[in-house]
């Protein structure tokens, strides 16, 4: 349900023209980021997020 969700507000981002941006999932709401805001500072993940992807990944 979250992939579709993210993919109809990718769509609505182009009718925009909101390129140069990005979506973020922030709570419950996917909203637009600009792009130059994403990537300020690294983003760090904790040891919970990688147990989940070692399901996937290995």
């Amino acid at each position: 349900m979250l992939a579709t969700r993210f993919g109809l507000r990718a769509i609505g981002a182009v009718h925009e023209n909101a390129f140069g941006t990005m979506l973020a999932l922030k709570g419950d709401v996917i909203d637009l980021v600009p792009l130059g805001e994403a990537v300020t500072e690294p983003k760090t993940v904790g040891p919970a997020f990688l147990d989940e992807a070692a399901a996937f990944f290995g």
